[in-house]
This record gives C-alpha cells, sequence and structure tokens, in this order.
C-alpha cells in the first residue's frame, strides 16, 4: 500500500465511531401557546449542524389529534417514524423520528402540523456508531403511570434510547412540574426538564436481548408517555473533537414555585448556564447541588442576564441536579444550559460589554484575550419575540409562526453562541420582530484547553513547493 494512502485510510478511520455515543443533545422547552412549523435551529457539537455518518433522532410531542405534515431539514433528509404513543382524548402524542448517516451540516430542522398545535416539545439527539442504513432493530412505547415499556433487541452494542413525557391535565406543558426523575437500570439521563415533566435516556446494551427503557418520577403521580427505540450498532459516524458542546438544554425556571430542582445533564468540564431576565426582573440562583458543586456568577449589572458556570475542579455527572430560586413568584425565567468539552481548566475569558437599547436590530460586543474558545450571548426583550441573530452565529431559540413574546418555548428573548478563532473583537447581533422592543444584552467567553494569547500567527510567504516521489 503506498504510504500516503495508507495515511489517508489511517485518518479517515480515526474520524469514525466504534462504538454507539452521544454526539449531541438538544432538549426543547414548551411554547404553551398554538404554534407550528417549529424551526429547530440545530449547531450541532462543533457549530457546523450535524456530523457525516451519524443518526439524528427527533423526539416531539404534541397534542391528541396533532398530524404532522412534514419533518424536514435544511438538506432535505427524510426522518422516519420509529414508534409513537397516543394518551387518548385530552392527552398526548409522542413520537420518535429519526435519520440515519446523516449528512453533515444540517442546521435547521422543520416540524410542520396540518394545523397550529396547542402546545409542543421537542428535542434532538445525535449519535455516532450506528448502522447508517435499516438501522432500526426494536421498539416499544406505553402510556401509564408505570414509565417503562420493553423491546427486544437482536445485536450486541445496540444503543436503546427512550423519551418519557407528563400527560398533563392542564392541556399545558410548561407547568406540568415534577420534583425529580431517575433513569432505570444502567441507563443515564441525556436531558431533563422538571418544568416540563420530561426526560431522556441512552444504554448500550452489549448482549442481544430483552431490555426495559424506564424512568422513577417524583412529585408527579400522573400517566407518562414513554417511547423507547433500539438501534444497531456499526463502524460509522463522526465524533466531535477539539471544544465542543455535549448537552443542551432549555430549562422552565419557576414555573409554580420560588425553588425547584432542575437538572444540568453533563459530561465535559464546563457548564455554562444563561439566563433570559436580569437581576432587576428576578434574580435567579443556583444552590444545594448533588453531586456537591458552587456555582460561579459574572453579570453586568442589575439590568442584565445573569451567566453561571461550573469549572473542571467540580463533579458533573449526568444526574447533576442543583436547586434553583428566584425572587419574584411566576416569573418563568428560562435558563439555556450548555454542556461543553474541551474547556481549560480555568477557562472562564472575559466578561462582554453589556449594551441596553430598541430597533429592530441591535449589536453587542466582546473582546476575548486568548484564543480558540466559544462565547455565550443572552439577551432579555421587552416586547419580544427575537427572530434572528448574525450569520456565522449559532442562534438557540426555536422559531415558530405563532410566536409570541409570551410564548415559553423562548420567552420572546434570545440566546446564541459563537465558537471564536482570534482576540480580534466579535461583534454579535439580534433581530427584533418589534421596533419599539426595549432589550438587554450581554456575552461572556471561555477559552479552550489549548490556549494561545495574542492574536494569530500571520500566513508564510515566499515558500516553494518540492515534488518528491515516496518509494512504493
Amino acid at each position: 500500500m503506498p504510504v500516503l494512502a495508507g495515511l489517508a485510510l489511517s485518518c479517515a478511520m480515526s474520524a469514525q465511531a466504534q462504538t454507539p455515543a452521544l454526539v449531541y443533545s438538544n432538549s426543547l422547552a414548551a411554547p404553551g401557546e398554538p404554534g407550528n412549523s417549529f424551526r429547530i435551529q440545530y449547531g450541532g457539537a462543533m457549530g457546523t449542524g450535524s456530523l457525516a455518518g451519524n443518526l439524528v433522532t427527533l423526539r416531539i410531542t404534541a397534542p391528541h389529534g396533532s398530524t404532522v405534515s412534514s419533518v424536514t431539514d435544511n438538506l432535505s433528509q427524510t426522518y422516519s417514524l420509529a414508534t409513537s404513543v397516543d394518551s387518548g382524548s385530552g392527552g398526548w402524542i409522542t413520537a420518535l423520528y429519526y435519520v440515519a448517516g446523516t449528512q453533515a451540516g444540517v442546521t435547521q430542522i422543520t416540524v410542520t402540523y396540518s394545523a397550529s398545535v396547542a402546545d409542543w416539545h421537542g428535542a434532538v439527539m445525535e449519535y455516532s456508531g450506528l448502522a447508517t442504513s435499516s438501522p432500526l432493530d426494536d421498539a416499544c412505547s406505553n402510556h401509564s403511570t408505570t414509565i417503562s415499556c420493553s423491546l427486544t433487541t437482536t445485536a450486541a452494542n445496540d444503543l436503546v434510547v427512550a423519551t418519557m413525557i407528563g400527560d398533563s391535565t392542564s392541556g399545558l406543558l410548561w407547568e406540568n412540574t415534577m420534583t425529580g426523575v431517575a433513569p432505570g437500570g444502567s441507563f443515564f439521563l441525556d436531558a431533563a426538564d422538571t418544568g416540563v415533566s420530561d426526560a431522556d435516556e441512552e444504554y448500550v446494551q452489549t448482549s442481544a436481548g430483552s431490555i426495559t427503557p424506564s424512568f422513577t418520577v417524583t412529585g408527579n403521580s400522573e400517566s407518562f408517555n414513554i417511547v423507547g427505540v433500539a438501534f444497531k450498532a456499526a463502524t460509522a459516524g463522526t465524533n466531535p473533537t477539539g471544544m465542543y458542546i455535549l448537552h443542551q438544554q432549555h430549562l422552565q425556571v419557576n414555573t409554580t414555585a420560588t425553588s425547584e430542582t432542575e437538572y444540568f445533564v453533563s459530561s465535559g468540564n464546563l457548564l455554562v448556564a444563561a439566563s433570559d431576565v436580569g437581576p432587576e426582573t428576578s434574580t435567579i440562583s443556583i444552590g444545594s447541588c448533588t453531586p456537591t458543586n458552587t456555582w460561579k456568577e459574572q453579570t453586568q449589572g442589575t439590568l442584565y442576564p445573569q451567566f453561571f458556570y461550573l469549572t473542571s475542579s467540580t463533579s458533573f455527572s449526568t444526574n447533576l441536579h442543583c436547586t434553583v430560586t428566584t425572587t419574584q413568584l411566576g416569573q418563568h425565567a428560562i435558563m439555556v444550559v450548555y454542556d461543553v468539552v474541551g474547556a481549560a481548566s480555568s477557562p472562564f475569558n472575559v466578561l462582554g460589554a453589556a449594551f441596553a437599547n430598541n430597533g429592530t436590530t441591535i449589536t453587542g460586543n466582546v473582546i476575548p484575550t486568548a484564543w480558540p474558545g466559544i462565547m455565550f450571548a443572552s439577551e432579555g426583550t421587552g416586547e419580544g419575540p427575537t427572530t434572528g441573530v448574525g450569520s456565522g452565529f449559532l442562534f438557540d431559540n426555536t422559531p415558530y409562526i405563532g410566536e409570541s413574546d409570551g410564548g415559553q418555548l423562548n420567552n420572546g428573548d434570545g440566546w446564541q453562541h459563537y465558537f471564536f478563532n482570534s482576540t480580534s473583537e466579535i461583534t454579535y447581533t439580534w433581530t427584533q420582530a418589534n421596533s419599539g422592543s426595549y432589550m438587554e444584552t450581554g456575552a461572556i467567553t471561555f477559552s479552550a484547553a489549548q490556549q494561545v494569547t495574542g492574536a494569530p500567527p500571520a500566513a508564510p510567504t515566499g515558500l516553494k513547493a518540492i515534488v518528491q516521489t515516496i518509494a512504493q
């Protein structure tokens, strides 16, 4: 084999996954208002959308009687229905769709119904190490106060995933709360939101046979929808490298009480939580945690969003949960939480300048002191919704037809992030639906494990190319 060909093959194999693994998880909030054409903005682990050859799952819940017209993405891929469950009149339909062997660069997934739905919930998870064609091994579903369903795998190392959500009797998912949740058996959480009574779990089953995905919930005794799916393993797909996001969650904070338990599912070495309201409106605090952790807070002042973070010296866990308090009952704040892999051991870089202004387009800026790294920005809007961000930046909202400032999926406000590779000033923008809307925005940056100070090196000049024959 030629030396160069062998090197190329080695590089290609190193990029491929050998066993099923989570690449990226993004669990959304719920809108609490009629909407349609939910446009999930999908930054993926590395900010480039989906990675080549992976399997993407879409989990969605909508009211009984809803009919999905289409599930599409920006690359026009076909999403297959794995399984669904319908809890009946007055209840909810929960379904899991998937696309195997995805193309690289899926950046938006749009879910459209035949008519607007009164409430909705969505989550997207991406996995490597799975078959790129005919990956479905088995599936199950159930609707019961016992949150479980059973399936049987036919191959070793199947990835078994499950999602559950409470069947709210109020007609709203976003105020349907639980106090705690635990995955069943050897499963572990990919996401959990006590404000929606929703959770997702996964497990790699090493030997074929029967398996029962399940959850145990406290603080909510109603019935739940659960769907479970087993996907066949294969040497396929792409894992992220460098600094990337593994879990991203939109948590509903303070739906019914001034204090509640929130889950910060994490496996990386940096956790960042960004709020949408400033301390002047409602001061958010993250208190006692299991495992024990102490969050650090950064904010520009009473008007501006709060940022919290945990660093690598703390104990991360897919079961990490903490007490979150607010000073104003019923504020219905949202925190977007990012679980980052590949951050520096002391990752905090700089807090960006804060801005407050009116208008349809509002800008902010931040100047990092080292690179590479990642920027997170958040904003609170007097009269939203926020409709977009600047080119190259990752919009972490889910716009939809019918969205108002009061919609709880995005709370009328906005979140974005950006991977940077220099110490140049970062100018980020927000686009608003209403020109008279007053906004407060701020940003924060964190450094990757491999830090560089100063500007990137200049490109070399005056180089000469020499062609050399390599022996076969």
